[in-house]
């Protein structure tokens, strides 16, 4: 009888000690679960994340509006030329849908010969150049799981331009060197392919309406075509 009663004894101080193990156990598998579906960039909240971009592409400059009097020229008044551009971009991605960017970019400069024609006989040469902070939502449409999404961009830019003239003859320039600072929309359009866990490329056109000062520097659209190299943290 003694024996017995031992027996029992001992069966319920194992079943004692062995039931917290078990829970530990349970509980650590849960974590480890839970750990490694958290960390699986492909699965879960893949998008929740910060990213880091830079874009280059060609920046062009379109016609330069009141940049030159009609009652003083007689010939060409029209602007357009291209330089090499590129954007540094700072974002967070809140859902698969939709994030916010700051942005700085650098539209590089161009230069431009514009002739009066005869009887004059007088030219001048046009530098401009403009670089822009900015700020920007981005919607995002992802295409399956392809990795592969479209994207549109609507945001706002401090813009900082300057246009240099030099006259050649006797029509003086319509100024010498005027710059100006001025809050103007942009808006822009692409493609993104994410090809690894962290990185992706994104093929994209923006357009930077009117940048400049009507009054002083001449206004113009910028229509920058780039692609970009980003990586996710």
């Amino acid at each position: 009888m003694n024996v017995n009663k031992n027996i029992l004894l001992t069966a319920a101080i194992a079943a004692a000690l062995g039931l917290p193990l078990a829970a530990q156990a349970d509980t650590t598998d849960t974590t480890s679960s839970t750990t490694t579906t958290s960390d699986d960039w492909g699965q879960g909240a893949w998008w929740s994340a910060g990213y880091f971009e830079v874009d280059v592409g060609q920046a062009h400059y379109g016609s330069l509006n009141n940049q030159v009097s009609s009652t003083t020229a007689n010939s060409t008044t029209n602007f357009s030329d291209n330089d090499t551009g590129w954007r540094a971009n700072l974002g967070y991605q809140f859902n698969p849908w939709f994030s916010l960017e700051l942005s700085y970019v650098d539209f590089g400069s161009v230069n431009d010969t514009i002739d009066f024609g005869s009887p004059s006989n007088s030219s001048f040469k046009s530098t401009r150049k403009a670089h822009a902070y900015g700020v920007a939502g981005v919607g995002s449409i992802p295409f399956g799981d392809s990795g592969w999404s479209g994207f549109l961009r609507l945001g706002t830019v401090d813009a900082h331009t300057q246009v240099n003239n030099t006259d050649i003859g006797s029509i003086p320039a319509p100024s010498s060197n005027t710059t100006s600072s001025d809050w103007k929309a942009y808006y822009g359009l692409g493609v993104a392919w994410q090809f690894a866990e962290h990185w992706a490329l994104r093929l994209g056109w923006d357009q930077y309406h009117n940048l400049g000062n009507a009054n002083t520097t001449g206004e113009t659209n910028i229509n920058f075509t780039n692609v970009g190299l980003q990586v996710r943290f």
